[in-house]
Protein backbone atom coordinates (compact mmCIF):
# COMPACT_ATOMS: atom_id res chain seq x y z
CA UNK A 1 0.00 0.00 0.00
CA UNK A 2 1.41 3.42 -0.97
CA UNK A 3 1.66 6.42 1.36
CA UNK A 4 -1.09 8.09 -0.63
CA UNK A 5 -3.43 5.15 -0.05
CA UNK A 6 -2.58 5.07 3.67
CA UNK A 7 -3.78 8.66 4.05
CA UNK A 8 -7.24 7.78 2.75
CA UNK A 9 -10.02 7.37 5.32
CA UNK A 10 -11.11 3.75 5.22
CA UNK A 11 -14.86 3.28 5.69
CA UNK A 12 -16.33 -0.21 5.93
CA UNK A 13 -20.06 -0.33 5.14
CA UNK A 14 -21.52 -3.62 6.41
CA UNK A 15 -25.04 -4.34 5.15
CA UNK A 16 -27.50 -7.13 5.78
CA UNK A 17 -28.01 -9.37 2.73
CA UNK A 18 -30.80 -8.55 0.30
CA UNK A 19 -32.27 -5.06 0.01
CA UNK A 20 -29.84 -3.39 2.49
CA UNK A 21 -26.84 -4.64 0.51
CA UNK A 22 -28.32 -3.44 -2.78
CA UNK A 23 -29.03 -0.02 -1.29
CA UNK A 24 -25.55 0.17 0.22
CA UNK A 25 -23.90 -0.64 -3.08
CA UNK A 26 -26.05 1.95 -4.86
CA UNK A 27 -25.17 4.65 -2.31
CA UNK A 28 -21.45 3.81 -2.01
CA UNK A 29 -20.11 6.22 -4.63
CA UNK A 30 -22.27 9.12 -3.46
CA UNK A 31 -21.24 8.46 0.17
CA UNK A 32 -17.59 8.39 -0.82
CA UNK A 33 -17.79 11.71 -2.69
CA UNK A 34 -19.84 13.37 0.09
CA UNK A 35 -17.43 12.37 2.86
CA UNK A 36 -14.39 13.33 0.79
CA UNK A 37 -15.86 16.78 0.16
CA UNK A 38 -16.84 17.31 3.79
CA UNK A 39 -13.60 16.05 5.36
CA UNK A 40 -11.26 17.42 2.69
CA UNK A 41 -9.42 14.13 2.30
CA UNK A 42 -9.62 10.94 0.28
CA UNK A 43 -12.22 8.45 1.45
CA UNK A 44 -12.41 4.84 0.42
CA UNK A 45 -15.75 3.10 1.09
CA UNK A 46 -15.93 -0.69 0.99
CA UNK A 47 -19.23 -2.56 1.07
CA UNK A 48 -19.46 -5.93 2.83
CA UNK A 49 -22.60 -8.08 2.78
CA UNK A 50 -23.13 -10.35 5.76
CA UNK A 51 -25.77 -11.17 8.31
CA UNK A 52 -25.17 -9.34 11.56
CA UNK A 53 -26.50 -11.08 14.66
CA UNK A 54 -28.28 -8.84 17.15
CA UNK A 55 -29.43 -9.13 20.72
CA UNK A 56 -33.03 -10.28 21.19
CA UNK A 57 -34.05 -7.00 22.80
CA UNK A 58 -32.51 -5.01 19.92
CA UNK A 59 -30.33 -2.90 22.19
CA UNK A 60 -27.34 -1.09 20.77
CA UNK A 61 -24.60 -1.43 23.38
CA UNK A 62 -21.08 -0.14 23.69
CA UNK A 63 -19.78 -3.71 23.98
CA UNK A 64 -21.52 -4.54 20.71
CA UNK A 65 -19.86 -1.57 19.06
CA UNK A 66 -16.47 -2.71 20.34
CA UNK A 67 -17.09 -6.15 18.91
CA UNK A 68 -18.00 -4.65 15.56
CA UNK A 69 -14.88 -2.52 15.67
CA UNK A 70 -12.70 -5.58 16.27
CA UNK A 71 -14.35 -7.50 13.43
CA UNK A 72 -13.44 -4.69 11.03
CA UNK A 73 -10.28 -3.36 12.63
CA UNK A 74 -8.73 -2.66 9.23
CA UNK A 75 -11.23 0.21 8.78
CA UNK A 76 -11.16 3.68 10.33
CA UNK A 77 -14.97 3.85 10.43
CA UNK A 78 -17.43 0.95 10.45
CA UNK A 79 -21.01 1.61 9.35
CA UNK A 80 -23.76 -0.97 9.62
CA UNK A 81 -26.90 -0.84 7.49
CA UNK A 82 -29.44 -3.24 8.95
CA UNK A 83 -32.99 -4.21 8.02
CA UNK A 84 -34.00 -4.85 11.64
CA UNK A 85 -35.98 -2.28 13.65
CA UNK A 86 -34.26 -0.75 16.67
CA UNK A 87 -35.61 1.28 19.60
CA UNK A 88 -34.31 3.72 22.21
CA UNK A 89 -36.61 4.87 25.02
CA UNK A 90 -39.59 3.33 23.21
CA UNK A 91 -38.90 5.41 20.10
CA UNK A 92 -37.69 4.05 16.75
CA UNK A 93 -33.95 4.44 16.41
CA UNK A 94 -32.93 5.76 13.02
CA UNK A 95 -29.19 5.69 13.70
CA UNK A 96 -26.62 5.42 16.46
CA UNK A 97 -22.93 6.37 16.51
CA UNK A 98 -20.09 5.50 18.89
CA UNK A 99 -17.41 8.21 18.46
CA UNK A 100 -14.93 6.42 20.69
CA UNK A 101 -15.09 3.28 18.58
CA UNK A 102 -15.59 4.80 15.13
CA UNK A 103 -18.76 2.72 14.71
CA UNK A 104 -22.19 3.77 13.43
CA UNK A 105 -25.44 2.00 12.60
CA UNK A 106 -28.44 2.89 10.45
CA UNK A 107 -31.75 1.02 10.66
CA UNK A 108 -33.02 1.00 7.08
CA UNK A 109 -36.74 0.44 7.86
CA UNK A 110 -36.93 3.71 9.81
CA UNK A 111 -36.53 5.54 6.51
CA UNK A 112 -39.89 4.16 5.36
CA UNK A 113 -40.15 4.17 1.60
CA UNK A 114 -37.43 6.84 1.23
CA UNK A 115 -34.81 4.41 0.03
CA UNK A 116 -33.15 6.50 -2.66
CA UNK A 117 -29.38 6.53 -2.74
CA UNK A 118 -29.29 10.27 -1.95
CA UNK A 119 -31.23 9.79 1.31
CA UNK A 120 -29.27 6.73 2.39
CA UNK A 121 -25.88 8.17 1.46
CA UNK A 122 -26.70 11.42 3.27
CA UNK A 123 -27.69 9.65 6.47
CA UNK A 124 -24.73 7.27 6.35
CA UNK A 125 -22.41 10.23 5.84
CA UNK A 126 -23.92 12.00 8.82
CA UNK A 127 -23.50 8.90 11.01
CA UNK A 128 -19.91 8.50 9.83
CA UNK A 129 -19.08 12.07 10.83
CA UNK A 130 -20.61 11.63 14.28
CA UNK A 131 -18.70 8.35 14.68
CA UNK A 132 -15.51 10.28 13.85
CA UNK A 133 -16.33 12.91 16.46
CA UNK A 134 -17.18 15.53 13.84
CA UNK A 135 -20.26 17.74 13.81
CA UNK A 136 -22.82 16.59 11.25
CA UNK A 137 -23.73 19.91 9.65
CA UNK A 138 -24.33 21.01 6.11
CA UNK A 139 -25.21 17.53 4.87
CA UNK A 140 -28.06 16.89 2.44
CA UNK A 141 -30.98 15.57 4.49
CA UNK A 142 -34.41 14.46 3.32
CA UNK A 143 -37.46 15.98 5.04
CA UNK A 144 -38.20 12.76 6.98
CA UNK A 145 -34.63 12.51 8.26
CA UNK A 146 -34.45 16.24 8.96
CA UNK A 147 -37.08 15.95 11.69
CA UNK A 148 -34.93 13.49 13.67
CA UNK A 149 -32.61 14.85 16.35
CA UNK A 150 -29.33 13.60 17.78
CA UNK A 151 -29.12 13.04 21.54
CA UNK A 152 -26.26 11.75 23.66
CA UNK A 153 -26.73 8.57 25.67
CA UNK A 154 -25.24 7.57 29.01
CA UNK A 155 -22.55 5.42 27.43
CA UNK A 156 -21.28 8.33 25.34
CA UNK A 157 -22.91 7.23 22.10
CA UNK A 158 -25.19 9.45 20.04
CA UNK A 159 -28.67 8.33 18.95
CA UNK A 160 -30.80 9.72 16.14
CA UNK A 161 -34.40 9.00 17.08
CA UNK A 162 -37.70 9.50 15.27
CA UNK A 163 -41.07 10.54 16.67
CA UNK A 164 -43.18 7.89 18.40
CA UNK A 165 -46.20 8.17 16.08
CA UNK A 166 -44.80 9.20 12.70
CA UNK A 167 -41.68 7.17 13.31
CA UNK A 168 -43.62 3.95 13.93
CA UNK A 169 -45.81 4.34 10.86
CA UNK A 170 -42.78 5.00 8.70
CA UNK A 171 -41.00 2.06 10.33
CA UNK A 172 -43.82 -0.33 9.42
CA UNK A 173 -43.79 0.94 5.83
CA UNK A 174 -40.03 0.42 5.70
CA UNK A 175 -40.34 -3.11 7.08
CA UNK A 176 -42.88 -3.96 4.37
CA UNK A 177 -40.52 -2.60 1.71
CA UNK A 178 -37.67 -4.67 3.17
CA UNK A 179 -39.86 -7.78 2.99
CA UNK A 180 -40.18 -7.13 -0.76
CA UNK A 181 -43.77 -8.38 -1.25
CA UNK A 182 -43.34 -8.14 -5.02
CA UNK A 183 -40.72 -10.88 -4.71
CA UNK A 184 -43.03 -13.02 -2.57
CA UNK A 185 -45.71 -13.24 -5.28
CA UNK A 186 -43.69 -15.54 -7.59
CA UNK A 187 -43.36 -17.99 -4.70
CA UNK A 188 -47.12 -18.50 -4.69
CA UNK A 189 -47.05 -20.77 -7.72
CA UNK A 190 -49.22 -23.43 -6.09
CA UNK A 191 -51.76 -20.84 -5.03
CA UNK A 192 -51.90 -19.26 -8.48
CA UNK A 193 -52.35 -22.61 -10.21
CA UNK A 194 -55.28 -23.50 -7.93
CA UNK A 195 -56.74 -20.00 -8.28
CA UNK A 196 -56.51 -20.02 -12.08
CA UNK A 197 -58.09 -23.47 -12.31
CA UNK A 198 -61.03 -22.44 -10.13
CA UNK A 199 -61.49 -19.05 -11.77
CA UNK A 200 -61.59 -20.70 -15.18
CA UNK A 201 -64.91 -22.26 -14.25
CA UNK A 202 -66.35 -18.78 -14.27
CA UNK A 203 -65.81 -18.62 -18.01
CA UNK A 204 -67.87 -21.73 -18.68
CA UNK A 205 -70.65 -21.86 -16.07
CA UNK A 206 -73.43 -19.46 -16.93
CA UNK A 207 -74.70 -19.47 -13.36
CA UNK A 208 -71.59 -17.45 -12.51
CA UNK A 209 -72.48 -15.00 -15.27
CA UNK A 210 -75.98 -14.54 -13.84
CA UNK A 211 -74.70 -14.05 -10.28
CA UNK A 212 -72.11 -11.52 -11.40
CA UNK A 213 -74.77 -9.66 -13.39
CA UNK A 214 -77.22 -9.23 -10.48
CA UNK A 215 -74.62 -8.44 -7.78
CA UNK A 216 -74.16 -4.79 -6.90
CA UNK A 217 -70.79 -3.12 -7.27
CA UNK A 218 -70.63 -2.81 -3.49
CA UNK A 219 -71.13 -6.56 -3.04
CA UNK A 220 -68.55 -7.39 -5.70
CA UNK A 221 -65.97 -5.22 -3.93
CA UNK A 222 -66.75 -6.88 -0.59
CA UNK A 223 -66.39 -10.33 -2.14
CA UNK A 224 -62.99 -9.43 -3.62
CA UNK A 225 -61.75 -7.97 -0.32
CA UNK A 226 -62.90 -11.01 1.63
CA UNK A 227 -61.15 -13.33 -0.80
CA UNK A 228 -57.87 -11.43 -0.40
CA UNK A 229 -58.23 -11.40 3.39
CA UNK A 230 -58.98 -15.12 3.45
CA UNK A 231 -55.92 -16.06 1.44
CA UNK A 232 -53.71 -13.63 3.41
CA UNK A 233 -54.85 -15.18 6.69
CA UNK A 234 -54.39 -18.69 5.34
CA UNK A 235 -50.83 -17.94 4.26
CA UNK A 236 -49.90 -16.44 7.62
CA UNK A 237 -51.55 -19.09 9.83
CA UNK A 238 -50.78 -22.07 7.62
CA UNK A 239 -47.09 -21.19 7.41
CA UNK A 240 -46.78 -20.07 11.05
CA UNK A 241 -45.79 -16.52 10.18
CA UNK A 242 -47.79 -14.98 13.03
CA UNK A 243 -45.56 -14.04 15.95
CA UNK A 244 -46.80 -14.80 19.47
CA UNK A 245 -43.74 -13.33 21.12
CA UNK A 246 -41.77 -14.47 24.13
CA UNK A 247 -40.04 -13.03 27.16
CA UNK A 248 -36.99 -12.08 25.10
CA UNK A 249 -38.93 -10.14 22.46
CA UNK A 250 -40.59 -6.83 23.45
CA UNK A 251 -44.31 -6.55 22.79
CA UNK A 252 -43.79 -3.58 20.50
CA UNK A 253 -41.57 -5.67 18.23
CA UNK A 254 -44.11 -8.48 18.07
CA UNK A 255 -46.78 -5.99 17.01
CA UNK A 256 -44.51 -4.45 14.37
CA UNK A 257 -43.50 -7.84 12.99
CA UNK A 258 -47.11 -9.01 12.72
CA UNK A 259 -48.30 -5.77 11.16
CA UNK A 260 -45.56 -5.80 8.54
CA UNK A 261 -46.20 -9.50 7.84
CA UNK A 262 -49.93 -8.93 7.30
CA UNK A 263 -49.28 -5.99 4.97
CA UNK A 264 -46.57 -7.89 3.08
CA UNK A 265 -48.73 -10.93 2.47
CA UNK A 266 -51.79 -8.81 1.65
CA UNK A 267 -49.79 -6.97 -1.02
CA UNK A 268 -48.51 -10.25 -2.47
CA UNK A 269 -52.02 -11.73 -2.57
CA UNK A 270 -53.42 -8.52 -4.08
CA UNK A 271 -50.82 -8.70 -6.84
CA UNK A 272 -51.87 -12.29 -7.51
CA UNK A 273 -55.53 -11.22 -7.60
CA UNK A 274 -54.83 -8.42 -10.08
CA UNK A 275 -52.90 -10.76 -12.35
CA UNK A 276 -55.68 -13.32 -12.16
CA UNK A 277 -58.30 -10.67 -12.93
CA UNK A 278 -56.44 -9.53 -16.03
CA UNK A 279 -56.11 -13.11 -17.27
CA UNK A 280 -59.79 -13.85 -16.60
CA UNK A 281 -60.85 -10.66 -18.37
CA UNK A 282 -58.83 -11.63 -21.43
CA UNK A 283 -60.18 -15.18 -21.25
CA UNK A 284 -63.85 -14.25 -20.91
CA UNK A 285 -63.59 -11.69 -23.71
CA UNK A 286 -62.02 -14.27 -26.00
CA UNK A 287 -64.19 -17.29 -25.12
CA UNK A 288 -67.71 -15.98 -24.46
CA UNK A 289 -69.56 -14.64 -27.53
CA UNK A 290 -71.65 -11.53 -26.75
CA UNK A 291 -74.75 -13.10 -28.31
CA UNK A 292 -74.51 -16.15 -26.06
CA UNK A 293 -74.03 -14.06 -22.91
CA UNK A 294 -76.97 -11.90 -23.95
CA UNK A 295 -79.13 -15.01 -24.18
CA UNK A 296 -78.03 -16.26 -20.76
CA UNK A 297 -78.33 -13.04 -18.72
CA UNK A 298 -81.51 -11.90 -20.46
CA UNK A 299 -80.34 -8.52 -21.71
CA UNK A 300 -77.74 -7.09 -24.04
CA UNK A 301 -74.20 -8.04 -22.99
CA UNK A 302 -71.92 -5.05 -22.46
CA UNK A 303 -68.23 -4.68 -21.56
CA UNK A 304 -69.32 -4.19 -17.96
CA UNK A 305 -70.68 -7.75 -17.91
CA UNK A 306 -67.33 -9.18 -18.91
CA UNK A 307 -65.66 -7.13 -16.18
CA UNK A 308 -68.13 -8.48 -13.63
CA UNK A 309 -67.60 -12.10 -14.67
CA UNK A 310 -63.82 -11.73 -14.56
CA UNK A 311 -64.01 -9.95 -11.19
CA UNK A 312 -66.27 -12.52 -9.54
CA UNK A 313 -64.36 -15.46 -11.01
CA UNK A 314 -61.06 -14.03 -9.75
CA UNK A 315 -62.46 -13.68 -6.23
CA UNK A 316 -63.59 -17.31 -6.30
CA UNK A 317 -60.21 -18.36 -7.62
CA UNK A 318 -58.25 -16.53 -4.91
CA UNK A 319 -60.24 -18.34 -2.19
CA UNK A 320 -59.38 -21.67 -3.79
CA UNK A 321 -55.79 -20.51 -4.23
CA UNK A 322 -55.45 -20.10 -0.49
CA UNK A 323 -56.25 -23.77 -0.06
CA UNK A 324 -53.74 -24.78 -2.71
CA UNK A 325 -50.88 -22.59 -1.61
CA UNK A 326 -47.42 -24.12 -1.39
CA UNK A 327 -43.92 -22.77 -0.96
CA UNK A 328 -40.79 -24.12 -2.57
CA UNK A 329 -39.02 -24.79 0.75
CA UNK A 330 -38.56 -23.50 4.29
CA UNK A 331 -35.87 -21.07 3.17
CA UNK A 332 -38.55 -19.02 1.40
CA UNK A 333 -40.27 -18.43 4.72
CA UNK A 334 -37.14 -16.90 6.22
CA UNK A 335 -36.93 -14.48 3.30
CA UNK A 336 -40.49 -13.24 3.57
CA UNK A 337 -40.69 -11.68 7.04
CA UNK A 338 -38.31 -9.96 9.44
CA UNK A 339 -39.14 -12.25 12.34
CA UNK A 340 -38.45 -15.42 10.37
CA UNK A 341 -35.15 -14.10 9.08
CA UNK A 342 -34.07 -12.99 12.53
CA UNK A 343 -35.17 -16.22 14.25
CA UNK A 344 -33.37 -18.38 11.71
CA UNK A 345 -30.07 -16.73 12.62
CA UNK A 346 -28.69 -18.12 9.38
CA UNK A 347 -27.49 -16.56 6.12
CA UNK A 348 -30.15 -16.19 3.47
CA UNK A 349 -29.91 -18.55 0.45
CA UNK A 350 -28.71 -15.64 -1.68
CA UNK A 351 -26.24 -14.47 0.95
CA UNK A 352 -22.99 -14.74 -0.92
CA UNK A 353 -20.34 -13.11 1.20
CA UNK A 354 -18.94 -10.44 -1.01
CA UNK A 355 -17.07 -7.20 -0.73
CA UNK A 356 -17.22 -4.44 -3.32
CA UNK A 357 -14.87 -1.49 -3.19
CA UNK A 358 -15.18 -0.63 -6.86
CA UNK A 359 -11.88 -2.27 -7.63
CA UNK A 360 -12.59 -5.94 -7.03
CA UNK A 361 -14.42 -8.46 -4.87
CA UNK A 362 -13.33 -10.69 -2.04
CA UNK A 363 -15.06 -13.01 0.38
CA UNK A 364 -15.63 -11.93 3.95
CA UNK A 365 -17.33 -14.24 6.44
CA UNK A 366 -17.11 -13.17 10.12
CA UNK A 367 -20.32 -12.27 11.91
CA UNK A 368 -20.71 -9.78 14.73
CA UNK A 369 -23.23 -8.74 17.34
CA UNK A 370 -24.38 -5.14 17.51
Amino acid sequence: MTDHEQQALRVRLVADPGLPTRRAEAARDRLQVSLSSTLGRRVRVQVSSRRVRVEQDHRITLSGAKQLNLADRDADVVLLLTELPRFVDDRPLMAVAFPGEGVGLVSLPTLGVLLGERVIAGLLGEVALVALGERAEGLDRSEAVRRARWSQREDGSWALRTGRVTGRSRLVAGMVVSNEPWAAAPKLTGAFAAAAATASFGMFYNSIWKMADVMSEYRLVIVALLSVLFMTGWLIVGNRLWEKGDSAMPVRLVALYNMSTVLTMAMAVSALWVLLFVLMLIGTSAVIPPAFMTEVIGHSAEPNNYLRVAWFSSAMGVVAGGLGVSFDDDADLRLMTHAQRERAGMPDPDEDEREDDGEGAAERKPSVVA
